[in-house]
């Protein structure tokens, strides 16, 4: 297939309406910079996914013999784009990124991002002037380092991409400990991309993890990290990049510190590993709260710790997903919930008030625990026995219901201040709720006074 869609690509065939409109303009761009001898090619994962037959507009492209400013200014000028202007995001080395990048929309919603060629000893000086071959050396991985040059139609490859595409191979250009010190956040690239194409990774990089593994926390900010991490989940083969996270020390790295006791680490692991098949076909989204539920759950019991951001405590499940992974408190919320849920379910006894605060305590996700038990006995009970009450009782309703009275009503018929006692009140209010669902306010007023004379 990858040597087919090589010959399709440079005859212009597996270009679509998106890939001729954005090559056009940049050929304008080069006319119009004539006599300037310019080469243009479009680099890494636009290239990559090309040769998998895949569409992609993560068109970045690599310009030599110009500065990236005066290219992506002409690009402006030849786009005929009302709203077009260029952004020059400059290199940051204490952050690795090392590269100053020029962004020009030339669409709506569509950046071009512009950078020269990477010379091969970038961290040290960005006054050298780089090649393709020095280029390809500093990009992350072999299959990301491949070009199409615009000015040949042709695509070039230095460091063997073609071979790993064929081969199904995750590898450096360069020795792994060289390419990640570059840029520790490439680790994580590179088992997330073994997690979307389910490609083997080659032993150097499983090997390079006790060394690259601190710089991550040293040079990385943490929300750059996070934008990998998100990713892995929503892929299709995560199992197997989770198996090769575990070999080089990058799983317990993200996903268990504090966690001292190896049988925790090992039943993290276990419990996505049953995950897996039973996750085929859901949404991207339910898919990656499912993999945090089911490494995360069996924490669920650990005590809460001080929160470093705010006074007070928190419990650990969030403080490791949104302080240390930052991701969204909502996910982390939402994992915390399924997690407790999933420790809850096997004890309530089929009745409307029990099922009706579970459901309630649980959030909008608790249909997706039936993914996450593992005992046969258990996932029976949920699955024919809950779910049927729930939805032959219509319970689910309880998390949108609305208090038949506002606490301040409650409050001037009971006699009572706004507070802790209002707050007693009122979930008394939502369960009478729940056992008389057809019930109106006049009803519960009703109630009230008559409990008054009891």
């Amino acid at each position: 297939m990858i040597e087919n869609n090589i010959v399709l690509l440079e005859s212009g065939v597996l270009l679509n309406d998106f890939d001729n409109k954005v090559i056009t303009i940049v050929e304008n761009a080069i006319r119009k910079l004539v006599p300037k001898e310019i080469v243009v090619r479009i680099a890494g994962g636009w290239v990559r996914d090309k040769l998998f037959g895949l569409n992609s507009d993560d068109i970045d492209i690599a310009v030599d013999g110009i500065s990236i400013n005066e290219f992506a200014e002409v690009i402006r000028d030849v786009s005929e784009y009302k709203g077009a202007k260029v952004v020059v995001l400059q290199e940051n080395h204490e952050q690795c990124k090392h590269l100053s990048t020029a962004r020009v929309s030339i669409f709506p919603g569509f950046w071009l991002d512009i950078c020269n060629l990477r010379p091969e000893s970038f961290r040290e000086s960005s006054m050298e002037l780089g090649t393709p071959i020095s280029d390809s050396h500093r990009r992350d991985l072999t299959i990301n380092a491949l070009f199409f040059n615009l000015n040949t139609k042709k695509i070039e490859d230095y460091v063997g991409g073609i071979h790993d595409l064929i081969n199904g191979i995750i590898r450096t250009p360069i020795p792994a400990i060289e390419d990640f010190t570059d840029d520790p956040l490439r680790i994580i690239r590179a088992f997330r991309f073994q997690a979307k194409l389910g490609f083997e990774i080659d032993g150097s990089v499983i090997e390079s993890g006790r060394v690259i593994l601190p710089l991550l926390s040293e040079k990385i900010p943490a929300d750059r990290i996070y934008q990998e991490v998100s990713k892995i989940f929503r892929a299709n083969h995560f199992i197997k990049c989770v198996h090769s996270m575990r070999d080089s020390g990058l799983f317990s790295f993200l996903f268990c510190k504090g966690v001292e006791e190896d049988l925790i680490v090992n039943k993290m692991i276990e419990s996505i590993e049953l995950l897996e098949p039973r996750i085929i076909g859901e949404p991207l989204s339910n898919r990656e709260l499912l993999c945090l539920s089911s490494m995360f759950h069996p924490l669920i019991q650990k005590p809460d710790i001080n929160d470093p951001q705010k006074s007070g405590k928190i419990s650990f499940i969030k403080f490791h997903l949104s302080r240390q992974l930052k991701y969204s408190l909502d996910i982390a919320n939402e994992v915390e919930l399924i997690s407790r849920a999933l420790y809850s379910f096997k004890d309530i006894p089929l009745e409307r008030l029990p099922v009706g605060k579970f459901i309630r305590s649980s959030g909008k996700n608790w249909i997706l625990c039936k993914y996450l038990i593992n005992i046969p006995e258990d996932s029976k009970f949920f699955e024919s026995i809950l779910v049927p009450y729930i939805m032959e009782q219509n319970l689910e309703c309880v998390l949108t219901m609305k208090p038949l009275l506002k606490g301040d009503e409650l409050a001037k018929i009971k006699n009572i201040p706004i507070g802790k006692e209002l707050k007693y009140h009122m979930e008394l209010m939502f369960e009478w709720q729940v056992n008389n669902p057809a019930a109106r306010a006049e009803d519960y007023k009703e109630f009230l006074r008559a409990s008054l004379f009891q």
